[in-house]
């Protein structure tokens, strides 16, 4: 996430940097892990939100997505969008209840650490999120071996709670709760929350977002 955000820094200073286009500022759209990329630049290099004026990100992981148990692979950039919250229990035999927990191959140290670094208390920023489209938010495996894949509300990538900045909280027979803000938003909350009817890929694209998008960036 680091590198991403020092590509970013790069990007964003040559632009304003550049003599035609006058820009003492910049707004971002983001999609996706870019949303994580650009609060980890906005933590690192940016952190009274000078450069940045509107920050809009869509369907972005800020709790992190338990679709990345499907993935084949365990890289880094896979695992810095594993949940940040107990997601996953194996039941034994004669094991009834079992609590959720987050697997140590799955730890996202990453994402925990953003956590902890607040948005600029001067940043304009808005959470685009999918809706109506089932979305992992828990796996149980079963003592036979079966899996067992809960979903909620989303884009069928990351949950409508997520992209919102909620944790999940999963209760013993798999019910997931809606839990609090993450840290990172609690002093700060975002201008806005909206809901965009369509999946993950191409959310950007929709109609719905794209219309919300120039009003956001029309607005004084």
């Amino acid at each position: 996430m680091a590198a991403s955000a020092s590509y970013l820094q790069t990007a964003i200073d040559q632009y304003t940097a550049a003599p035609k286009t006058y820009a003492d500022c910049v707004d971002l759209i983001c999609h996706s892990k870019g949303g994580l990329a650009a609060r980890t630049y906005l933590a690192l290099y940016d952190p009274n939100a000078f450069v940045v004026r509107h920050l809009i990100v869509a369907g972005t992981p800020q709790a992190g997505s338990a679709e990345i148990y499907q993935s084949p692979l365990t890289t880094k950039v896979i695992r810095e969008l594993a949940p940040i919250d107990p997601w996953y229990r194996k039941l034994k035999r004669h094991t009834t209840i079992a609590p959720f927990e987050i697997p140590p191959k799955w730890l996202n140290e990453t994402l925990a650490n953003l956590d902890f670094l607040p948005m600029p208390n001067r940043l304009n920023y808005y959470l685009l999120y999918g809706t109506s489209n089932l979305t992992p938010v828990s796996v149980t495996t079963n003592a036979d071996q079966t899996e067992t894949l809960r979903r909620i509300d989303g884009d069928g990538i990351v949950t409508a709670w997520s992209a919102s900045g909620y944790h999940t909280l999963i209760a013993d027979d798999g019910t997931a709760v809606r839990g609090p803000r993450i840290r990172s938003f609690g002093d700060t909350p975002p201008r806005a929350e909206i809901a965009i009817n369509h999946k993950h890929s191409g959310l950007l694209n929709s109609d719905q977002a794209i219309q919300a998008i120039c009003s956001i960036l029309l607005s004084p």
